[in-house]
């Protein structure tokens, strides 16, 4: 075939598309089929937990609750809590129980999480609810009387606090009798007798009242023989350096565990209908 030919062929096979297409009447590009597969319905898959189906994770654990319940004019939510952290190659704690005895916790009995502050959600407003210890294992809500339960649109938690080891060294004075020792955590220097062997009486206070079970107060460096927690249970230490005055700055060293607070704002999975 001629170049010519070839050429002619072309513009025949162009303007019979052109042709069928205009005889269409319409502007609209030829369609093309397209094979189909029959549609299917995505299967349901179950939302993956680690202890129980209706869970809420909060940090390192995760609470299962038990449905809300009316006490005399409280809202009582019980519920359980289950560490996600592993324990395996943790320490035991050295709880103090007053008198100067001890009790060592080991690290699968600890409590590490503590859900200490709730939200009750109402219509009417919201209103706030506590866990009493690390231990227990019911968050309460002051509601008055005659409240009716079925009012209840959702919980929250409001905070939680993490158990935490401390080995923190701090120094008092005269002169700079409080300090900040960790957060929430501060000492202060309440009196220093001086005698033959000189007593330093040092308190530590807490926003938490909770963490003093854990702690103790020691002296820093040479001289000091003993260092005692009142016998009342009060946050305490009455500390004795072996010299008939005080050193300057007077070092000290709070250790054991503590719990640090953390704000956060979670819904929790509870069953309204129960």
């Amino acid at each position: 075939m001629s170049r010519q030919t070839a050429a002619a062929a072309l513009v025949a096979f162009v303007l019979a598309g052109v042709t069928g297409f205009l005889a269409n009447g319409s502007d609209d590009p030829p369609q093309v089929a397209v094979p189909t597969t029959p549609s299917t319905s995505p299967s349901t898959v179950p939302a993956p937990s680690f202890v129980e189906p209706g869970e809420t994770v909060v940090g390192p654990a995760v609470v299962v609750t038990s449905g809300l319940r009316v006490d005399a004019n409280q809202v009582v939510l019980d519920f359980d809590v289950a560490g996600l952290a592993p324990v395996g190659d943790a320490a035991s704690v050295i709880r103090f129980l007053g008198f100067q005895s001890t009790e060592e916790i080991p690290p699968e009995d600890l409590d590490t999480v503590f859900l200490d502050q709730w939200v009750l959600e109402t219509p009417a407003g919201d209103i706030p609810g506590r866990v009493a210890n690390p231990s227990a294992r019911a968050a309460r809500f002051d509601v008055g009387p005659d409240f009716d339960l079925s009012s209840v649109t959702g919980i929250r938690i409001a905070s939680y606090a993490l158990l935490v080891p401390i080995d923190a060294a701090f120094d008092l004075d005269v002169a700079s009798d409080t300090v900040a020792v960790a957060p929430g955590i501060t000492a202060r220097l309440l009196a220093v007798t001086e005698q033959v062997r000189t007593i330093v009486q040092v308190e530590v206070l807490s926003t938490r009242s909770f963490n003093y079970d854990n702690i103790r107060v020691s002296g820093r460096g040479p001289g000091w023989k003993s260092a005692v927690r009142e016998a009342e249970g009060r946050p305490r230490w009455n500390l004795t350096f072996d010299a008939d005055r005080a050193p300057s700055p007077i070092e000290l060293r709070l250790s054991g565990s503590i719990w640090i607070g953390i704000d956060v704002d979670i819904p929790v999975n509870v069953d309204l209908e129960a």
